[in-house]
This record gives C-alpha cells, sequence and structure tokens, in this order.
C-alpha cells in the first residue's frame, strides 16, 4: 500500500443505470421471435424501470419485460400478453490492464402481469413460451449487452484522455499563474457497496502531483495499472510538490506592493531580481518612496513545528540616488524592515490551501461525469531555498475526490 494516495469516491447512479438499461433495450433490433408457431414481440419500456442494487463485484437488475404473442390462425387465431420481472446479475472485473470483463447471469424472474389471453384459447402450455422469452434474452439482449460493454468501455483511454485535459500543465489560477501536473500510477478499488440512490466505489489513486508557476516541458508518464484490495486505510494523505521559480515570486511581490501605502509613502516598484547565495537576496529597483536600489537580505526557514516560515538577520539597505534620498533613506529602511518583519513569523500553510482550493471541479463526457477534488489540512513537510527557486513538499491530509456518474 502506497503511503501517499488520493481516496476517490466512485458514486454511480442507480436510476442513470437504469436509464442505461432501458436505453440498451429500447435501441435492441431483436425484438421479433418465434416457436411452436407463435410470434412474440418485446414492447417498448413503460413507466416501471429496472430496479437496481449491487454487492461486491456484482450488480443486480430487476427488468421488466412487456410482450405480446400472436398465432395467427384466421378465425382460430390467439392473440395475447404479458409482463414479467427478469432477475439479472452483472458479475464485472477489471483486469490489471484496465480491461473490463463482464457476464450477465440471469437468476430467475417473476410475474408482474400473468399471460392474458385476448383472442383464442392456447394449445401450448405458456412455460413454452415464457422458457422462449427468457432463452431470448439471455441469447439475445444480456449477451449482446456483454459484448458491447466490453467493446466499448475503454477505462484506459478515458483516463488518458482526462489526464492529458486536466493533469497536464492545467492552469488552476491566473493570479499568480499556477499549474498542476499529475501522473498517475495505480488505481486501487475496493467492493460495491449501495445506498437508497446510489452505488459507491471505494477508490485508492497512486498520483505524485505537483504545482508549479511555469509549465513543465517533460514528457508525462502514463502506465498506470489497476488492482482490487480487500481493506482500505483509515486515512487519506497526498503528498505534493510545489516549486515556485523567484522570478515568479518577483511578479507577486510586484503585483502586491506597487500602489501600496506604507507610511503614508506609496510603492512604485520597476523590477526586483531574487537570488540565494549564502542568504536570500532580493534586489528591487524603485521609483518611489525614494528612488533607488533596495537590497532587503536574510536567512529564512520553515520550523516544522509551529508550520511557519522565520527569518534570521534581516536588513535593508536603500542605495539613494539624491542626496534628499540618501538622507532619508534611513528612516525608510527603517519603516520597510518594521513592516516586514510585522509578517514574520509567516503563516503559509493556509496560502497554499488556498491556491489548492481554486482546483475546480471537473465536468466531462456531456457533463455525465464530474470530479470535485476535496481536502481537510494541509501540513508542510518541508520548505528548501534553492538557488533559482522555492521547493516544498505539501501533506495534504484526508485528500479526497468526488467522482460521480450521473443521469440523464
Amino acid at each position: 500500500m502506497h503511503d501517499s494516495h488520493i481516496f476517490a469516491d466512485l458514486r454511480i447512479s442507480k436510476t442513470g443505470l437504469s436509464n442505461l438499461i432501458t436505453g440498451f433495450i429500447a435501441n435492441w433490433p431483436e425484438r421479433q421471435f418465434k416457436t411452436d408457431g407463435y410470434s412474440l414481440e418485446i414492447q417498448d419500456f413503460d413507466t416501471i424501470m429496472p430496479v437496481i442494487s449491487a454487492h461486491d463485484k456484482s450488480i443486480y437488475a430487476e427488468i421488466p419485460v412487456s410482450y405480446t404473442f400472436i398465432k395467427p390462425a384466421g378465425l382460430f387465431s390467439i392473440e395475447g400478453e404479458g409482463k414479467i420481472s427478469i432477475r439479472v446479475r452483472f458479475d464485472f472485473d477489471i483486469l490489471q490492464n484496465f480491461e473490463v470483463q463482464i457476464e450477465s447471469i440471469l437468476e430467475g424472474y417473476h410475474w408482474l402481469n400473468e399471460p392474458v389471453l385476448k383472442v383464442g384459447k392456447l394449445d401450448i402450455p405458456i412455460e413454452i413460451l415464457t422458457n422462449c422469452l427468457i432463452h431470448h434474452v439471455k441469447e439475445g439482449m444480456l449477451d449482446e449487452m456483454d459484448a458491447f460493454i466490453e467493446k466499448n468501455v475503454n477505462i484506459l483511454a478515458l483516463i488518458r484522455e482526462q489526464i492529458n485535459n486536466y493533469g497536464q500543465n492545467y492552469l488552476i489560477t491566473n493570479t499568480p499563474p499556477l499549474f498542476l501536473n499529475l501522473t498517475l500510477y495505480d488505481v486501487l478499488a475496493g467492493k460495491l457497496v449501495q445506498n437508497e440512490a446510489d452505488i459507491h466505489l471505494d477508490l485508492l489513486l497512486h498520483v505524485t502531483t505537483k504545482i508549479s508557476d511555469e509549465p513543465i516541458k517533460s514528457e508525462a508518464i502514463f502506465n498506470p495499472s489497476f488492482y482490487w484490495i480487500n481493506d482500505k486505510p483509515n486515512s487519506h494523505t497526498q503528498n505534493t510538490d510545489i516549486e515556485f521559480s523567484y522570478y515568479g515570486l518577483a511578479r507577486i511581490i510586484m503585483n502586491a506592493l506597487n500602489g501600496k501605502d506604507i507610511g503614508g509613502k506609496t510603492f512604485d516598484i520597476e523590477n526586483i531580481l531574487i537570488r540565494n547565495t549564502s542568504i536570500l537576496e532580493l534586489v528591487a529597483a524603485i521609483n518611489g518612496p525614494v528612488k533607488g536600489i533596495v537590497t532587503i537580505t536574510g536567512h529564512p526557514y520553515l520550523n516544522k513545528t509551529d508550520q511557519k516560515i522565520h527569518i534570521d538577520d534581516m536588513r535593508v539597505v536603500i542605495d539613494a540616488k539624491n542626496l534628499i534620498y540618501k538622507l532619508s533613506s534611513p528612516i525608510i529602511e527603517k519603516m520597510i524592515r518594521n513592516k516586514l518583519e510585522g509578517f514574520f513569523p509567516l503563516e503559509v500553510a493556509p496560502l497554499f490551501e488556498n491556491y489548492i482550493k481554486k482546483i475546480p471541479t471537473f465536468n466531462f463526457l456531456n457533463n455525465k461525469i464530474s470530479l470535485t477534488p476535496g481536502m481537510a489540512k494541509v501540513h508542510i513537510d518541508n520548505l528548501i531555498f534553492s538557488e533559482n527557486q522555492i521547493i516544498t513538499t505539501l501533506n495534504i491530509d484526508q485528500a479526497e475526490l468526488g467522482i460521480v456518474l450521473q443521469h440523464s
């Protein structure tokens, strides 16, 4: 079991499954068949929908089937109708390569409306007609449904398409620009459970996720595997790497400070350069409150206990362009330093939580499937100020993904 994973609750509407079965039968062309001189025809569905239930790796459906029968013979013609409920068990499996295998098993039936004669009198036992109907449903409709699902349900292609759309350099937010990238390695599934309205399948997604302020240019890996499991963990934690370039950080600082009033002075920043050598250094060319170069240095670090960024040895130096500014620069230096010191220790987890919460609900396949991310809390595992960027790893507690198959 992987320590880092996302828990996904796949919720399938029972109404949606009923509609799916109804739609398949409605489009099934082979409705007429013959036995012992009788012609039988399966009718369209009425207001009674298939009743759906689920257990383990099986889905059960009580399917109502209305039919008519006729034996033309002039004055001695025989006509009638009836309705039975067929109980079908759909056993399914998903192999390691995501291939779907399904087998429909007809477990039995009971009468909803026993056969009623409109004209004539039956000259064969009703069981013969019933058995013929059951055989036709099993050998025709159910077997065709199995073959249709196995041929047309391509889970791997669906996953690949959605990761290409939403998991490769997906723009989470524009201010600042942040891109989401993920790689899926394994999907682990439990057993089907149900409530009154839905069928649920618990999934564990082993993925690596990264958020960065620049698109990732390397080619994505896509070779996931599927496994069934008996037990799921009680908690769910996903590790997420965040890479923030100093160039991107400089843009955020400029956008945040330009036009802001600090001590009666308005900031007008021309550009900012951030680098990390033996210390973290921020050099800003400003036009106000003084015209010159402002250099801020210090040793920032993460305290894992209080989850806050502290900074030691902070210094602010202003290299003003004229004499008047040089005379006032010590006052402004102190003003800026006091203002910056007021920000520290800086609690950054809420900031990261805000960015992660901006990951939207995804809808695809004509809004038939929706994916809604969720989380409880973010814990910062590490924070590194490298030469060109800030690198951090977040532990996202109770990382979850709600997957809903909507019904039409």
